[in-house]
């Protein structure tokens, strides 16, 4: 359902989603560390927890 995410632009997204909230909460240093290291699986469901829109980080194939 979700091979063609660009995760490493999500993964990158989210730490900034997190890193910006840091000076706010510092707790949320631990949710950036947490995303360093987290599986894909893992990374989707803190997206979607956050209401990030997966279709921004579709792959999509060149046509030929």
């Amino acid at each position: 359902m979700y091979d063609n995410i660009d995760f490493k632009k999500l993964r990158y997204d989210l730490k900034i989603y997190y890193g910006s909230a840091i000076i706010v909460t510092p707790i949320d240093i631990m949710n950036v560390i947490e995303i360093e290291r987290c599986s894909n699986e893992r990374l989707i469901e803190i997206a979607l927890k956050n209401k990030f829109d997966l279709e921004d980080y579709k792959k999509y194939q060149k046509s030929r």
